[in-house]
C-alpha cells in the first residue's frame, strides 16, 4: 500500500513537470497559415478568446489566450480564421512595434 502511494505521488510530479515544458515544446510545432482547429488541437487547454472583430469588409481577427491564468500565456492571432502571428505579451508588443516603424 506504501508502495502504491509513493507511485502515484512520484507520477502526479512527473506529469506536472512534464506538462509545463510540453507546452513550450507544443508552441514550437506553430506554423503560420494553421487553422484555429490546428493551433488548439497543438496547444491544447486552457484558452481563452482574449477578444474578436469583425472588420468592415467582412474579415475576421481572433486572439486566443493559452496557458494559465497565473502563467504570461501564449498569444494566437487568426485572421479569416488563419494562424497569422503568435508568441507572449512581450513578443507581440516587439512585432507590432517593428511593423509600424517600416
Amino acid at each position: 500500500m506504501k508502495r502504491l502511494f509513493s507511485l502515484t505521488v512520484c507520477a502526479s510530479i512527473l506529469l506536472s513537470l512534464t506538462a509545463c515544458s510540453s507546452f513550450e515544446s507544443r508552441s514550437r510545432k506553430l506554423q503560420l497559415g494553421m487553422t484555429r482547429e490546428q493551433v488548439v488541437k497543438i496547444l491544447g487547454d486552457p484558452y481563452s478568446v482574449a477578444g474578436a472583430k469583425k472588420e468592415a469588409n467582412g474579415s475576421t481577427i481572433e486572439v486566443l489566450r493559452f496557458g494559465e491564468k497565473k502563467d504570461p500565456g501564449v498569444y494566437a492571432y487568426f485572421h479569416n480564421g488563419q494562424l497569422v502571428q503568435w508568441g507572449d505579451q512581450q513578443v507581440l508588443q516587439t512585432l507590432n512595434a517593428e511593423s509600424k516603424s517600416k
